[in-house]
């Protein structure tokens, strides 16, 4: 992972080090707020902040190839799939889903993040699906409130990752520009567009 990221771009380090600082701060939310899922041991492994970061730049650095049509339609659809298969057949009703089909359709309106979407579902899901099958960690029947029913994984993981990378693209593009004014004024303008579109 540090060796991925060593030969990054500032720019999609910054983003990198949003991404882990968002991720984290929803861990935190998700683990003790809203009571979403728990960890083997009950703690807050090690491990988590590598993985966001590893899941942020594998994304990041698929997209920069334009994917086909096809794994656009796949991912959509499975996605679509696995939803109503929450909503109707599961045995732990997940209606988490819905909510990340939403947050998808709003954030997929940015370029960078239409170009991402499919790579993060292509990554995100086969990844959540083996962490709780060996048990690292286990996702609960519903929230704290009751109102939200959860599978284990939830099909709305995928609209949660997608909102960790968008905020994190929010984030570092205001990071960068900042930067930009601090150390070089002369550059501040051209630095209000990040380096590349499609990082």
């Amino acid at each position: 992972m540090t060796f991925m990221a060593w030969h990054e771009s500032s720019w999609v380090q910054v983003q990198i080090l949003c991404a882990v600082a968002v991720a984290c701060t929803l861990e935190f939310v998700g683990t003790h707020g809203m009571q979403w899922w728990d960890y083997r041991l009950g703690n807050f492994p090690a491990w988590v902040p590598a993985g966001h970061a590893f899941i942020f730049l594998t994304s990041v650095i698929l997209a920069r190839t334009p994917s086909p049509r096809w794994l656009h339609r796949a991912a959509y659809a499975g996605l679509a799939a696995w939803t109503l298969w929450g909503l109707l057949l599961a045995e732990r009703t997940d209606y988490s889903g819905v909510i990340g089909l939403l947050l998808i359709a709003a954030v997929r309106q940015h370029p960078v993040m239409r170009a991402r979407i499919p790579w993060i579902i292509a990554v995100t899901v086969p990844g959540e699906f083996a962490g709780t099958h060996f048990g690292l960690y286990s996702y609960r029947p519903h929230d704290i409130t009751g109102l939200l029913l959860m599978g284990n994984p939830p099909s709305g993981l995928p609209g949660g990752y997608a909102l960790v990378d968008f905020a994190a693209l929010l984030m570092a593009s205001a990071v960068y520009q900042a930067w930009h004014r601090h150390h070089d004024p002369a550059e501040a303008r051209s630095a209000l567009t990040p380096p590349s579109p499609t990082q």
